[in-house]
């Protein structure tokens, strides 16, 4: 149905092209098509109001009086006319987000987007659908379609279409460096206008030297494209209701509330808008959310009272320490910044604030041991804190400090080299093992006879050679080529972090896990869901509350391979044991 649509505009676009009469079968000829198929594609138009004159052995033209509306008209929605469905479907859904107008009717969406009336009712269907998950709804009557739900919800949601017009375009060259990449730049300049975007950027940036705070990507973006989303609305008449300020263990911070009031201020004077309380308070809400670069003697300052934030770094470090099989160390610097990061991550947390974090997808793809443990503990968290759902964006960032604690011990190496060849060969391996880590302390570079006395008098911790040593030592031994290729550093690097303390990790980890019967499925799914979530691919976790059980007990319902699902029964105000996470995280890591 949609390529006929498409040959109807065609065929209204030639008749603005020609100024006489002209025989139906040109149109035909120009289109690859039937004269009746021309003529029936005539008779749509005119049922949409298209004004066609007809003579009698001459043909057919548009009427004088349509010709240059609709030539202006077709110019003006080219790119509308060249949208894919899905493109159509998130513009419509966008122009019921924005709320300019109240109600849209299917008859004019259908004359905006030259599609027919069944295909936007068709995408009215699935929008409704995309939209449930923000608590929102589309009520029809004769009157039209429109939105209803609560004015938080219909800003994220706009925000997260934003996002997805942005991902569908293609990917542009950054001519210089900005704050915002030219994708989003001009998605949003589309939308409100260059003077708009201009603005609210010199508002943030007044905002950042009040507050000594420069905002990083990707929270930058998003306070842009909030406050943009925040003055459409309120313009529209579609502003925050006020409410009480929600109360969580996140103490109220004076300077960025003050820091929010100016910022309404510069808001109302350029946009010529007033903004409540309630806006005033959204706007705090996102300043506190807003990942950042303080002066390094007031990085921790803010955090001294919040010790519940420090026991909360230590307990996902302790649990991670105790389940995941790769050596970790946070240096000072890095448990600081880690302390300065999770701030303004349980404020977007609390305060359901999404980011989209442009590396996600890459950080599942090089680090997904790191990422599946750092998911299980944050449900630990989520449960712990009564916290809303922390998302794979968010744990996404986590891992990055992870990783970095891993390069820690990577950097910390004592390294002796046993090599059999000559000086120059010897030289030229402990150059090249030195170029892939810089980092090591190469002790010394020796020859095999040399070896059991050097490895007793000094603390080494790996050692490397070319040739294979007889003699039993507590310190891992890598063997490589005496040129050290690619292939010998990256399984050198595999050794290095692959030191299992506990070797009996997974030994018993499945047996802790029983097949779960139907019967037993049908009083599991008597129970209240505290938490459902999905770990990997393939591997779903429902924990559930039980009054019955003294212990965590984990079941897993294998009735489909290819969706497995682990059912875990937790006691009332208990949340996930150690020893629980790490039965599910290495159940997970052999059943992906």
């Amino acid at each position: 149905m949609e390529n006929s649509y498409n040959r109807q505009k065609k065929v209204l676009k030639e008749l603005t092209s020609f100024e006489e009469f002209t025989p139906v079968k040109v149109f035909a000829q120009l289109l690859s098509c039937s004269d009746k198929t021309i003529r029936n594609d005539i008779k749509y138009w005119e049922k949409q109001g298209v004004n066609i004159e007809k003579l009698t052995g001459k043909g057919i033209r548009l009427a004088i009086n349509q010709k240059y509306p609709l030539r202006e008209l077709l110019v003006k929605d080219q790119s509308t006319v060249e949208l894919s469905i899905m493109q159509r479907r998130m513009k419509i859904l966008f122009d019921l987000l924005e709320g300019k107008q109240l109600k849209c009717s299917i008859q004019s969406l259908a004359n905006k987007y030259f599609v027919s009336k069944t295909s936007i009712v068709n995408d009215l269907t699935i929008i409704e659908a995309e939209i449930a998950p923000y608590n929102l709804q589309l009520y029809k009557n004769v009157k039209g379609t429109f939105l209803h739900g609560n004015e938080i919800d219909i800003r994220h949601a706009l925000v997260d279409i934003i996002n997805k017009l942005v991902e569908n375009k293609e990917i542009c060259f950054q001519e210089d460096c900005t704050r915002i990449d030219d994708n989003t730049l001009k998605e949003l300049e589309q939308h409100f206008g260059i003077s708009n975007v201009k603005a609210v950027k010199n508002i943030i940036d007044k905002t950042e030297q009040f507050l000594d705070y420069k905002i990083i990507d990707p929270y930058y973006i998003n306070l842009v494209t909030h406050i943009l989303i925040s003055i459409e609305r309120i313009k529209n008449n579609r502003t925050m209701h006020p409410t009480k300020l929600e109360e969580n263990f996140l103490p109220f911070n004076q300077h960025f509330h003050l820091a929010a009031k100016l910022m309404s201020e510069c808001i109302e004077k350029e946009f010529k808008v007033i903004l409540n309380d309630s806006e005033v308070f959204y706007l705090y809400r996102y300043l506190t959310s807003s990942g950042g670069i303080i002066k390094a003697d007031n990085q921790l300052s803010d955090l001294d009272d919040l010790a519940f934030i420090r026991e909360m770094a230590e307990e996902i470090i302790e649990c991670s320490l105790k389940i995941y099989p790769l050596k970790f160390s946070f240096s000072s610097n890095l448990y600081k910044a880690l302390l300065v990061h999770l701030r303004p991550m349980l404020n977007r947390i609390i305060y359901k604030i999404h980011i989209r974090n442009p590396i996600l997808e890459q950080v599942k793809n090089e680090f997904p041991e790191i990422m599946l443990l750092l998911k299980l503990i944050m449900i630990r968290i989520q449960i712990k804190y009564n916290l809303p759902i922390i998302t794979d964006d968010e744990i996404a960032y986590l891992v990055i400090y992870f990783e970095n604690a891993v390069e820690e011990i990577i950097n910390k190496k004592r390294v002796l080299i046993v090599c059999s060849s000559g000086i120059g060969t010897s030289h030229l391996l402990k150059k090249r093992i030195m170029k892939y880590f810089p980092e090591w302390n190469i002790i010394d570079t020796i020859s095999v006879k040399n070896f059991e006395g050097t490895i007793a008098s000094e603390q080494i911790d790996l050692v490397i050679s070319t040739i294979k040593l007889n003699t039993k030592v507590n310190v891992p031994i890598a063997y490589v080529n005496a040129l050290f290729s690619d292939a010998d550093a990256n399984n050198l690097r595999e050794l290095v972090l692959k030191e299992f303390p506990d070797k009996n990790s997974t030994d018993t980890c499945t047996d802790k896990i029983i097949k779960i019967l139907p019967e037993k499925l049908k009083k599991i799914k008597e129970n209240p869901i505290v938490i459902s979530a999905n770990i990997t691919s393939s591997v779903n976790i429902l924990v559930y509350q039980s009054m019955k059980l003294n212990d965590n007990e984990l079941c897993v319902d294998i009735s489909n391979d290819k969706n497995k699902s682990i059912d875990i029964y937790v006691n009332e105000k208990k949340y996930l044991s150690k020893d629980t996470i790490k039965t599910i995280y290495y159940w997970s890591l052999n059943n992906k």
